[in-house]
């Protein structure tokens, strides 16, 4: 198969180096949250439950409510402020997860576990809980814009707007017993 030369050509020409990557965030970086993250797992109670949870809040509260603002304002630019801001807590969730796990992956025993189960740590749980953090934002302000629209069609349509609220509850009292089900197949 004859070689394209032109882009050959061209990816010889260019030679990336690390200083030619984009500025990062410093208050994306690992450091930034690395003896925070650890000091406060290390007196975390960890036979409890959702501890990581705990410390992952208290550790990122800062960043989850910096969210608040954007998400109440939610138009055109301000959903990609929110956006935004949301996927930083993220990133710094991920990263610090990441470095939880590679950190004690260290301090163990090469007979005590396989490298494979890190590895799945890594791969699966942080993953899931990135995931579950995208909309984060989305729950609590579902709930305000709910109550804002009953209030305004209680304006609008007086007393007949308790059938809408019963709808709505048949609606999502629906939706989770499809999800417990789901759930348990």
């Amino acid at each position: 198969m004859p070689e394209n030369t032109a882009i050959a050509s061209i990816f010889t020409a260019i030679r990336l180096a690390v200083d030619d990557l984009f500025f990062n965030d410093d208050g994306l970086t690992f450091d930034a949250w690395r003896d925070i993250i650890t000091r406060r797992w290390a007196k975390a109670d960890i036979s409890k439950p959702h501890a990581l949870l705990k410390v992952m809040l208290a550790t990122f509260k800062g960043l989850l409510l910096a969210g608040i603002l954007p998400r109440l304002c939610l138009t055109g630019v301000m959903s990609t402020m929110s956006q935004h801001k949301n996927y930083r807590t993220i990133v710094a969730i991920r990263g610090s997860a990441v470095s939880l796990i590679y950190q004690h992956t260290l301090r163990l025993t090469s007979s005590s576990t396989s490298t494979s189960s890190s590895l799945t740590l890594i791969n699966n749980d942080v993953e899931r809980m990135g995931h579950g953090m995208r909309e984060v934002h989305e729950i609590w302000a579902s709930l305000i814009e709910i109550a804002l629209s009953l209030w305004l069609l209680e304006v609008r349509l007086g007393v007949s707007v308790v059938a809408a609220v019963f709808v709505i509850i048949g609606n999502i009292c629906t939706l989770l017993g499809k999800l417990h089900i789901v759930r348990l197949d």
